[in-house]
């Protein structure tokens, strides 16, 4: 019976790290898109970010011209992106794929603002599914 318990607790054990270990992966992988979007917003490529979103619920939520003009207003009162602070992540896995939400306090150049991301990941793509800011 002991055999069986310890058995029991190291597979509970290695399951554990290994769904963490997915979580922190795509985790990752959306901040690494959150700082490229920063990036892209710093450098004025607002339909750049647009053509990288998802065709799902991100392009049948914003025109094309909403979220440039939203981004162009962010830009003109805050300025540009100086550092982010990363918040929190969170993950949920439906049939299309996984969603991460990734959260953080931005420093802009005339102001700061909360950020959450919201990243679609479909096989090897990871997708911008929202973009919210509170400022």
């Amino acid at each position: 019976m002991k055999a069986l318990k310890k058995t029991f607790t190291i597979f509970f054990i290695l399951s554990f790290c290994l769904f963490n270990g997915c979580l922190f992966a795509n985790s990752n992988r959306a901040e690494r898109a959150a700082e490229k979007f920063h990036e892209d917003f710093n450098a004025g490529n607002y339909r750049k970010i647009y053509e990288e979103g998802d065709d799902g619920v991100f392009k049948a939520t914003y025109s094309e011209s909403v979220f440039i003009n939203r981004l162009e207003e962010i830009k003109k009162k805050l300025g540009a992106v100086k550092k982010s602070k990363f918040i929190n992540s969170n993950e949920r896995k439906h049939n299309r794929g996984t969603d991460v939400y990734v959260r953080y306090e931005t420093e802009f150049a005339n102001g700061k603002a909360n950020e959450s991301f919201t990243y679609v990941l479909i096989g090897d793509k990871i997708l911008l599914g929202g973009y919210q800011i509170t400022y």
